[in-house]
């Protein structure tokens, strides 16, 4: 019991920080950022026992605004989520990759749902266009777009990979401070 009020006091806090209006713009490690927001959504997955595979180079940095990096990965891994949930996946695997190119830093989030349909790529990141039906605003994927384009001078794009989707974040060096 004193265990499970603990990590209920945890997860408080963790939000509480999360959500503290810090909107100077910062160098942080990504990969600590990407680990934060797995702390955060660690119980979510879990419960549909979605393993998150990790292949990250653990010095990269990246200089904005760290709680808008953390909500857009959250997006994608929520979104990751329900698609391995909506598409019955026996196989539910996230893979997240951040890597460093010769100009640019690049994270790929790609999951097991099965991927999306060829029609529904081209509107994926326009405002209310959602392929969750009922369930899906439209808007998550939306303000991905706009945290990583306007906020990070960066660039997103998705394809389907053999096993799902694949959303790829391109971060220009040229705009690390």
């Amino acid at each position: 019991c004193d265990k499970q009020i603990l990590f209920m006091n945890e997860t408080i806090e963790d939000f509480r920080s999360f959500f503290k209006p810090k909107k100077e713009s910062s160098q942080f490690n990504v990969a600590s950022a990407i680990h934060e927001v797995l702390h955060l959504t660690r119980h979510s997955l879990d419960l549909h026992h979605i393993e998150v595979i990790l292949s990250l180079t653990e010095s990269l940095v990246l200089y904005g605004i760290a709680n808008e990096f953390k909500q857009a990965l959250i997006n994608l891994l929520m979104n990751a989520k329900d698609a391995i949930i909506d598409s019955h996946a026996e196989n539910k695997k996230i893979f997240i990759t951040l890597q460093e190119l010769s100009s640019s830093i690049v994270l790929t989030l790609e999951d097991t749902g099965g991927g999306i349909s060829e029609e529904s790529i081209p509107h994926l990141f326009t405002p209310h266009y959602t392929t969750k039906e009922e369930k899906g605003t439209g808007i998550g994927l939306y303000m991905t777009q706009l945290i990583i384009e306007k906020s990070f001078h960066a660039h997103i794009d998705v394809r389907n990979s053999h096993y799902g989707a694949c959303f790829i974040l391109t971060f220009p060096k040229k705009d690390l401070k």
